[in-house]
């Protein structure tokens, strides 16, 4: 298994270097390489989780309000521990008119532990998703970008990053 640096950084600078002016202002782009130098230390270490990959709400089947099951294993890897919960609240609050994050946070606590500050790693995860998402659509679907969530979920990752 690759380890989580290696696995971040590999698309990182060109990803930042094609979101800059394009999608994000520069000084967005300066604020993210303040945040990855504030946690630099995040990115090393830790077991591998295993993770779903692409973890989001379209992955997740119920029955009148009661959770059922999980659906495609297609991007299963094993990963950082915070990997789906970064992934799952990027896209929270797409698909749907409320926010689901703090339920599944709620269901993780039921089976591990959180730390603390379990709100920072995944908004770290979270931020470094959206990156690479957001260069990944410029890339193949240039006319989505400008309504694309991950443009929102960087700025509440932002804010709670620099807090």
């Amino acid at each position: 298994m690759r380890q989580y640096r290696a696995f971040i950084s590999e698309h990182l600078e060109s990803d930042l270097a094609d979101l800059e002016d394009r999608v994000l202002p520069k000084s967005d782009i300066i604020t993210i390489g303040h945040i990855l130098a504030r946690y630099d230390g995040w990115l090393d270490g830790g077991e591998a989780w295993l993770a779903h990959g692409d973890f989001d709400v379209t992955h997740i089947y119920q029955v009148q309000g009661q959770y059922t099951g999980i659906i495609d294993f297609g991007e299963i890897r094993g990963t950082h521990m915070f990997y789906d919960l970064g992934h799952f609240k990027m896209y929270d609050g797409e698909m749907l008119p409320f926010l689901v994050f703090p339920y599944l946070v709620e269901g993780y606590r039921e089976v591990t532990v959180l730390p603390p500050n379990y709100e920072q790693h995944v908004s770290l995860a979270s931020l470094l998703i959206a990156v690479r998402t957001l260069a990944r659509t410029l890339e193949k679907r240039p006319a989505c970008i400008d309504d694309h969530h991950g443009l929102k979920s960087i700025q509440k990752d932002t804010q709670i990053l620099l807090a």
